[in-house]
């Protein structure tokens, strides 16, 4: 028996298998994810090139607020870079998001408020894209190959947590609270975040 494949690109000859629907939902898949790819690699550029580093994109702590850092040259603090980055993140949803965002809570009604909190917590989940993307170029760069590079118990949580939280928000049709959920995980990042009591 011949184990060996040839990789049918006729489309006619793939879709008599597939079926046409299947074959288009895959070709805009692959095509999709080329194009996030590039986006990411040029992202990751013009980070680079404006010298933003992956813990930018980290809430500062309390005594890093007033850090100053440079960035394009210019001197800003930590607590301008990370806002504006945020800031950045929420220009990329559509003008009815942005107003969303925009409104107080206390001027929503209550399923409003709730979408409102969805499109906070996407502001969260694409800075955590942002910290990965720049992490992995930075590990690179270091000499290092960013997928074997070892890491710190506290930094590998910290992935598992963020990878929870972003899985829990993209949930189409979830069967819990996810703002509980989020709420839970962002309780444990804190904690990571925060240096053991003395004892």
């Amino acid at each position: 028996m011949n184990t060996q494949t040839e990789v049918t690109t006729t489309e006619s000859a793939v879709a008599k298998i597939l079926g046409a629907d299947v074959v288009n939902a895959i070709g805009s898949f692959v095509g999709d994810a080329t194009k996030k790819e590039r986006s990411g690699l040029r992202l990751v550029d013009q980070l680079r090139a404006a010298d933003i580093k992956a813990a930018y994109m980290k809430a500062p702590k309390k005594d890093e607020k007033d850090d100053v850092i440079n960035v394009h040259g210019h001197d800003h603090t930590r607590l301008e870079v990370y806002n504006s980055t945020r800031g950045a993140i929420v220009l990329g949803f559509s003008k009815t998001v942005q107003q969303l965002l925009d409104t107080p809570a206390n001027a929503l009604p209550e399923h409003k408020k709730v979408d409102k909190k969805k499109w906070q917590m996407q502001i969260g989940s694409r800075m955590s894209d942002l910290f990965r993307l720049l992490s992995k170029s930075e590990a690179i760069e270091a000499g290092g190959d960013a997928n074997t590079t070892k890491k710190d118990l506290v930094t590998k949580l910290t992935e598992l947590v963020n990878s929870a939280k972003d899985k829990a928000q993209k949930a189409e049709t979830p069967d819990f609270d996810v703002t509980a959920f989020v709420k839970a995980m962002d309780s444990g990042l804190a904690a990571l975040a925060s240096k053991p009591a003395k004892k």
